[in-house]
């Protein structure tokens, strides 16, 4: 009987399964690493392209920022401009503003109606006179509501009330008004006092130009004049 040693072709066998699960090993590290070594590289390109955004993105925030501070210079100098503006024509109107309102307050002055004293705050004018009756005294207001320098709603009547005067009863008031300047819009369509400057003396009817230069625009000057007073019955 023969016997066949099988021993040495079973280690072979063995030893060649091993060598396959190796290789099996070694090839399924190997596309792993392979996945590990690319992901890596496209996560680092990845990242270049964003640093790339970034340093654009932060370009144009620079751009922008220069911009953005040409904006506020200009911004600033128009402000600058615009209170310059303001300055301006606050003088302009302290210097010419007096000399229309009391202009325009001669021709609005009813018969039979004069004027004791008109004291100026900036725009804010107090009148205080002596009119015939309230008739009078209501026809003035409607005058200085209907002017176009006169603002219509700062009008006010703060009294009037009888008084005796060269023996004759009259009425006393005082009205505030305010005055602008630049007001374009409204037709005067009150009573003038032409007449009533008849029974003043001319030197009197010369008061209010002559006064008019002493008004300042912003503190409070008294102005002592008599126009337009109308015939005493």
């Amino acid at each position: 009987m023969i016997k066949i040693n099988l021993l040495p072709v079973r280690a072979a066998q063995k030893q060649e399964n091993i060598r396959k699960q190796i290789v099996i090993v070694v090839l399924v590290f190997s596309v792993l690493l392979a996945s590990i070594i690319y992901a890596h590289i496209s996560i680092k390109e990845d990242i270049k392209v964003i640093d790339r955004n970034i340093k654009a993105v932060e370009k144009d925030i620079k751009a922008l920022e220069g911009l953005k501070a040409e904006v506020e210079e200009f911004k600033n100098k128009k402000s600058e401009l615009l209170d310059k503006l303001k300055v301006i024509e606050t003088l302009r109107n302290s210097k010419t503003g007096p000399v229309v309102a009391l202009d325009t307050l001669s021709k609005l002055i009813p018969k039979k109606m004069w004027f004791e004293s008109i004291k100026q705050k900036n725009n804010m004018y107090e009148i205080e006179g002596i009119a015939m009756d309230n008739n009078i005294i209501a026809e003035f207001l409607a005058n200085l509501k209907t002017n176009k320098y006169f603002v219509e709603d700062n009008v006010d009547l703060k009294h009037s009330k009888q008084v005796d005067y060269e023996g004759k009863s009259l009425m006393s008031f005082k009205i505030t008004c305010v005055f602008d300047a630049n007001a374009k819009s409204k037709v005067v369509t009150g009573t003038k006092g032409k007449e009533g400057d008849k029974s003043k003396p001319e030197s009197d009817k010369g008061t209010k130009a002559s006064d008019a230069g002493n008004v300042s625009g912003s503190s409070e000057k008294s102005i002592n004049v008599q126009v337009g007073q109308g015939k005493k019955e």
